[in-house]
């Protein structure tokens, strides 16, 4: 059995485009992390750590700033930063 040119430049690009998402999802979880962890350091007035944890975020964030895929980016990064605070605040309203 052959497969078509065609076919397996096809096949390659949805692979790779399975990967990407894969990849953005995981950076957009990082640089949450990072971005909430900053907020709460700050909380903690500690200023050095939440500059740290800032610019870990940051470079991620310019990375898919620079590669233009910021537009598909921006919304993961919103929900799972958006979903961590929501559960710190929760937390918080346990105590």
């Amino acid at each position: 059995m052959r497969i078509s040119p065609l076919a397996y430049g096809i096949f390659v690009c949805i692979f790779c485009a399975c990967i990407s998402c894969n990849s953005m999802s995981k950076d957009a979880r990082k640089a949450a992390k990072f971005t909430n962890e900053s907020i709460r350091q700050m909380h903690e007035l500690k200023f050095d750590e939440a500059e740290k944890s800032f610019n870990k975020a940051q470079k991620i964030i310019r990375k898919y700033n620079e590669n233009g895929k910021f537009e598909d980016f921006l919304p993961e990064y919103r929900r799972y930063r958006d979903k961590e605070r929501r559960r710190v605040s929760e937390e918080d309203l346990k105590y």
